[in-house]
């Protein structure tokens, strides 16, 4: 009966979720962590297919880069880096591709590296719309899509792509609680073959695989994210307010920044008091 199938579906994300709370409880640095509200844990459980000891590798990875680069961890407001946001280096729209993934534009031609900070500027942005992301839409147990548009890509980007940048960048990848990503790079540049020969002997197969370059071939965007949900620029006729969208961002500011810190900030205080017993 369709009535008790959900209802042991139900049963079964609640025991997986006790059963990483357990784990949680169990490791010294992740303890502080037992106390993380229902649907934090699930957003590990979902990307990992509900496979419960995954999940808690999963975090205890994000955690540990975390502890080893809060730095590369914003607890801001989104408002905080507006002049930035409306530049629109990234931008999360409503819309999904043809697996139901939600979209994610990112903008690379729009950054500069000589007036943005990787770091400070750059990650934060992504930090905001990641978060608003988890907390808005379901969609996001099926993964992420990302459109990467790298026309007019900056020659002074390239000083962003050292060794330890892109590993810390993959690692964020890695252990953000996404299923998967799917990446269509899209247009071209100059120095396209020179950012992905440096950056490419980096990846993991898997992330490797989720790669695909259109360039300017839409029919072969569009066989994996159809024309309706994608603006005229990428060869849809979707009609996106880009403004509208940053504003729905803005209104969740409060709620996202407050998400980030009681997510964040308890791990940080607790291996720091570690630390200083030592």
């Amino acid at each position: 009966m369709p009535g008790e199938e959900i209802e042991k579906s139900i049963c079964d994300e609640e025991e997986s979720v006790a059963k990483l709370r357990k784990l949680l409880s169990e490791n010294e640095k992740l303890s502080v962590l037992e106390e993380c509200d229902e649907a934090y844990l699930k957003r590990y459980l979902y990307s990992t297919n509900f496979v419960v000891e995954r999940a808690f590798k999963k975090m205890k990875m994000f955690y540990d880069l975390l502890g080893e680069h809060p730095q590369w961890f914003t607890t801001d407001p989104p408002t905080e880096k507006k002049n930035i946001i409306e530049q629109d280096i990234r931008i999360l729209t409503r819309e999904h591709d043809n697996q139901g993934r939600p979209i994610y534009i990112v903008k690379i031609g729009n950054m500069n590296a000589n007036a943005m900070d990787l770091v400070g500027d750059v990650v934060p942005v992504d930090d905001f719309f990641i978060e608003y992301l988890l907390s808005t839409d379901p969609a996001y147990q099926h993964g992420i899509c990302v459109i990467i548009d790298v026309s007019n890509l900056p020659w002074n980007i390239l000083k962003w792509l050292t060794p330890g940048n892109i590993k810390v960048a993959l690692r964020r990848m890695q252990t953000m609680p996404l299923k998967e990503y799917k990446i269509h790079v899209v247009n071209s540049s100059r120095i396209l073959n020179i950012a992905v020969n440096i950056i490419w002997p980096f990846l993991p197969q898997q992330i490797k695989d989720g790669i695909q370059f259109h360039f300017d071939d839409w029919d072969s965007l569009h066989k994996h994210v159809n024309k309706e949900v994608l603006p005229p620029e990428f060869g849809g006729y979707c009609s996106m307010d880009f403004t509208k969208l940053r504003e729905e961002l803005y209104e969740r500011d409060v709620e996202i920044a407050n998400n980030l810190r009681i997510n964040r900030q308890p791990y940080l205080h607790h291996i720091e008091k570690n630390i200083c017993k030592h």
